[in-house]
């Protein structure tokens, strides 16, 4: 994993750019537990933009992967944590020769389809786990994106004082001055309910958790427009309409294809993978979907002396 941040701040917020300098280092540096491999910062000084990042890498370990990263056509500066499993297909369909790009990653597939097609049409497009801060330079606009199904977190935090920030952890907005650390009664509330804090709250007032399947668009008018790209609900609806007209047998063959084809897609990396493997259904899945596939990985299991918790015989 990875981990960003993100200032956004007013025209009429006075700061001296050693002092943003200062607080964004801050900022990351509490995430560096996500990213121990690089960190950069990028500071727009006029706009009042700066981005922070902690890289972990995982595809292309060189440094022209690092981030935050500059388009091409220098319109669109992104930060990126998460991995998108059909950028080699995104990338074959920009058709752009082989000396257009500077690196393997898909950092940068990502942030030249969001330049090629417009933030939105683009993160349509990806199949894949992601938080995505990106910030339009001629239009002035500062994008946020999560995946559908939220494996990513990402916050943000707005203040008519200040302005918009954004990181993938609530500790970072510590580490802002103007930032107040009131709990929200509401957030408070939900915990003691249900156990955890529901988006798009978070357990702080003005701070909150971006939603699966949903896109900010915040701009110098003060205006956050938030719109979600892919619906749980709908999809599952959309797919009882159209229910499967296969036998058994056949539904069988499809739901193991499509955990052979979905195992296969997170298999590309540039580090050693390994696989935790508990006995329990979903982790024997996984493993059974390599075996399928003639793939070799290394699982780790854990037990305990305790044998009513222990799985390990499962496991071997």
């Amino acid at each position: 994993m990875c981990g960003f941040v993100g200032l956004y701040l007013n025209n009429n917020y006075n700061i001296e750019v050693r002092k943003l300098v200062s607080i964004l280092n801050n900022m990351t540096n509490t995430l560096a537990h996500r990213g121990p491999d690089h960190k950069d910062i990028y500071i727009n000084e006029k706009e009042k933009l700066a981005f922070g990042f902690q890289r972990l890498s995982i595809i292309d370990l060189k440094s022209s992967a690092n981030q935050p990263m500059i388009s091409k056509n220098k319109d669109w500066v992104i930060i990126f944590n998460g991995e998108i499993y059909n950028y080699k297909k995104l990338k074959e369909k920009l058709k752009r020769k082989k000396n257009y790009w500077r690196s393997n990653s898909d950092s940068e597939v990502v942030l030249e389809c969001i330049s090629k097609y417009g933030f939105y049409n683009a993160i349509k497009k990806l199949n894949g786990m992601f938080a995505i801060a990106a910030y339009c330079v001629s239009k002035k606009t500062l994008w946020l994106a999560r995946d559908r199904f939220g494996e990513k977190p990402l916050y943000y935090n707005y203040d008519t004082t200040y302005g918009f920030t954004f990181a993938s952890e609530l500790r970072a907005f510590s580490c802002f001055p103007n930032f107040k650390k009131q709990i929200c009664q509401n957030a408070l509330s939900q915990y003691l309910r249900y156990g955890y804090v529901p988006e798009p709250l978070s357990i702080f007032k003005k701070t909150y958790k971006l939603e699966p399947g949903y896109i900010i668009k915040f701009d110098k008018k003060n205006k956050i427009l938030k719109k979600d790209y892919w619906d749980s609900l709908k999809s599952f609806v959309n797919a009882k309409k159209n229910k499967f007209k296969g036998t058994f047998e056949d539904a069988k063959e499809k739901v193991k294809s499509h955990i052979d084809d979905s195992i296969r897609n997170r298999l590309v990396s540039d580090v050693p993978l390994g696989i935790f493997l508990s006995g329990g259904i979903d982790s024997s899945n996984l493993v059974l979907s390599l075996f399928r596939q003639n793939i070799t990985a290394n699982t780790f299991s854990i037990g305990f002396h305790n044998n009513n918790n222990n799985e390990i015989d499962f496991a071997n």
